[in-house]
């Protein structure tokens, strides 16, 4: 009979499930180079200042952890340490960055760097939120909408789920997508990486099918 096990850390069963997460990975994107990257900075002493790790794997690169010293925030140490990263990442080819940050710690520094928030993933740890968020390192700003889909009956449901196809096809992402109290109305909160991936999605023909009325509003932060 198969056996249930509640344990704390298992470092055999973490390597096996990373080694088997990983090869599914490859076998599915077809990409295998994962190539690590660390940024260090040390003063004269030696005394760590401030750290980066991550890793690049294909065109994406993936900022794990970023850490400055308590006494060394007011430097510009942060910008420097994410500034030398995303030259590393263009050197290698990437053409997208991605780091998370607590609500708590630091979403509002990325977002100056050019970062936008794609997703939170809520009440992780104790009601705060991880903030996910990206950088497009290939020129153009993203852009995010509001898509408000209005319908009589269930056609119109379906044509809303359609809809967050032809996002994804263009290379979108719906971040929220919520619905009236009445059923008959969605809410999208869509994000695109640049303009033209927006123009793509609203020039779609099969965006203008359906038994609705779809109304598109660009959106910034206030």
């Amino acid at each position: 009979m198969p056996q249930l096990e509640i344990n704390g850390r298992d470092p055999e069963l973490s390597e096996r499930i990373n080694r088997e997460l990983v090869a599914y990975n490859v076998e599915i994107t077809g990409v295998s180079e994962m190539t690590p990257l660390s940024v260090k900075v040390t003063g004269d002493d030696g005394e760590l200042i401030a750290g980066l790790d991550g890793v690049s794997w294909g065109t994406a690169m993936l900022i794990d952890s970023v850490w400055v010293h308590p006494e060394h925030r007011k430097d510009g140490w942060g910008t420097k340490v994410m500034a030398a990263a995303e030259s590393e990442a263009r050197t290698r080819g990437c053409t997208d960055m991605s780091v998370c940050s607590f609500t708590f710690q630091a979403p509002d520094f990325y977002k100056r760097l050019g970062f936008v928030e794609t997703g939170r993933r809520l009440g992780y740890p104790n009601g705060t939120a991880d903030v996910v968020m990206w950088k497009g390192l290939t020129g153009g700003e993203p852009v995010e909408i509001v898509a408000v889909v209005d319908f009589e009956n269930t056609d119109g449901r379906e044509y809303a789920d359609r809809a967050v196809e032809i996002v994804e096809r263009h290379g979108g992402h719906v971040q929220r997508r919520l619905s009236g109290a009445d059923q008959r109305t969605e809410v999208h909160l869509v994000w695109f990486p640049d303009y033209g991936s927006f123009a793509a999605f609203r020039s779609d023909p099969e965006l203008g099918i359906g038994p609705v009325t779809t109304r598109v509003i660009p959106v910034s932060e206030s």
